[in-house]
């Protein structure tokens, strides 16, 4: 007789972030529109709402950043005291929230 083991569970779909952000994960998706919404950031601000969204500040940054890369060929977080989004780049994502 074989042990009993219980049947894998299912795989969770990852939570889809905004429709703006394809390509970012919920969290990231969520703290970008926060940095949209807020206009810029302080640090201890953006480290704040990182860690209540489960991510680590430097990460999603970096994250974020890649992102950017991929969507607009640059970096769009910039600031060390205050995190903001670059300024040409955070029109275009608020344009784009406006059409939905």
């Amino acid at each position: 007789d074989e042990p009993f083991s219980p049947p894998p569970a299912p795989m969770e779909a990852t939570p889809r972030g905004d429709s703006r952000f394809e390509g970012l994960d919920a969290a990231h998706s969520e703290l970008l529109s926060c940095l949209l919404g807020a206009g810029e950031l302080g640090r201890d601000a953006f480290e704040d709402v990182a860690r209540k969204l489960r991510l680590l500040p430097d990460g999603a940054i970096e994250t974020i950043n890649e992102w950017g890369f991929d969507k607009f060929d640059e970096p769009i977080l910039e600031g060390e005291d205050h995190i903001v989004v670059v300024e040409h780049v955070r029109v275009e994502l608020q344009g784009a929230g406006a059409e939905r």
